[in-house]
């Protein structure tokens, strides 16, 4: 109903990768990124599709991202850690 927004296009990625969709999940994540840049949530989500891919680098940008919206999240704290 709302093409904007943010958590649609996050929570769309979610199910698409517990599909095994990873790429598409990617596109979604990526997709609510844009739309809200101050949404940490698919962030780190997509830290972890690009880490299931191998993707490393890119892994570790979307959880510094993550980490530097929300420093106090243990989640993508410990996923940032984890991916060094």
């Amino acid at each position: 109903l709302n093409a904007d927004y943010a958590n649609a296009y996050n929570n769309r990625g979610v199910t698409l990768y517990s599909m095994g969709k990873r790429k598409e999940a990617i596109n979604d994540f990526k997709k609510a990124t844009l739309l809200d840049p101050k949404f940490a949530e698919p962030f780190n989500n997509l830290g972890i599709a690009y880490g299931y891919l191998k993707k490393f680098d890119d892994a570790h940008h979307s959880f510094l991202e993550a980490v530097r919206l929300r420093p106090d999240w243990g989640s993508a704290l410990y996923n940032l850690a984890i991916s060094h």
